[in-house]
């Protein structure tokens, strides 16, 4: 006989295969995109650019309105290690 803990545990399981599937999915979607973009013609350095904004502008609101309670007040050096970040990722 299999207990509460045990029922939990599977639903997880399913969850976290599940999202995994969908990343999947994402990643597949994002390479058929990129290679149609890049087959017409976008330019290999222009399409990142594009791929970034878009990402900001969709993501950007979401995190904003999420973690408006939860994130740190944005300092100086906070912003500092955010550039380095950027610089050598």
């Amino acid at each position: 006989m299999r207990d509460m803990g045990q029922g939990s545990f599977e639903f997880e399981k399913m969850k976290l295969f599940l999202a995994l599937l969908a990343l999947q999915l994402c990643f597949a979607g994002i390479h058929i995109v990129s290679r149609v973009a890049l087959n017409i013609g976008v330019s290999k350095v222009v399409y990142p650019v594009y791929r970034n904004i878009i990402a900001l502008l969709l993501l950007g609101p979401i995190a904003y309105f999420l973690e408006k309670k939860e994130r740190p007040p944005l300092t100086f050096s906070l912003i500092a290690q955010f550039f380095l970040l950027a610089l050598v990722g």
